[in-house]
């Protein structure tokens, strides 16, 4: 391998990164600009302040999960490239699945989420949100998606594996 195709095999890290740069950016920005009003806050019942951090979170990882498997899937199917996409893959997923579902939750347990005068929620107190058990099941869940990606890499590292070097005349 070149220099420059070791180079080249990079890019899809560099996006890796720059995209999860961009989401922590975003969902910083997001959650100071469009969830901040003069009656959310932490101690409040129900807990908007929480359920809206945890919305906006899941909405960036939304992104940033489908702008790096758009990444992965392009980078396939360029032969410099493809050294490093499958793992951006699995990254991806790995770390935003769990979010975006926990979104995904919050969404069906509440109502008019960003209307504030009529905004409802199932969870009444910060304990019964914060111990629900769907929020297991959506971090396991996320582990469970990432599976099928690490096991496509991790067979696909395999087959490009050289031969040790005793082995090669048998």
């Amino acid at each position: 391998m070149t220099r420059g195709q070791a180079v080249r095999s990079a890019v899809p890290l560099a996006a890796l990164l720059a995209v999860f740069a961009l989401q922590n950016w975003a969902d910083v920005h997001w959650r100071t600009h469009l969830w901040t009003s003069v009656s959310v806050n932490a101690g409040s019942a129900p807990p908007w302040y929480f359920i809206g951090n945890d919305l906006v979170e899941g909405v960036a990882a939304a992104g940033a999960m489908a702008i790096l498997l758009c990444v992965a899937f392009v980078s396939t199917r360029v032969p410099d490239y493809s050294r490093f996409s499958r793992m951006v893959a699995w990254q991806a997923v790995l770390w935003n699945a769990s979010k975006v579902l926990w979104g995904l939750v919050i969404l069906t347990h509440t109502t008019s989420i960003w209307d504030e005068g009529r905004a409802s929620t199932t969870w009444k107190t910060f304990d019964v949100y914060l111990n629900d058990p769907a929020r297991q099941w959506t971090l396991w869940c996320g582990f469970a998606l990432a599976l099928p990606f690490v096991w496509a890499d991790w067979r696909h590292n395999r087959s490009m594996a050289p031969e040790p070097s005793g082995m090669a005349g048998r």
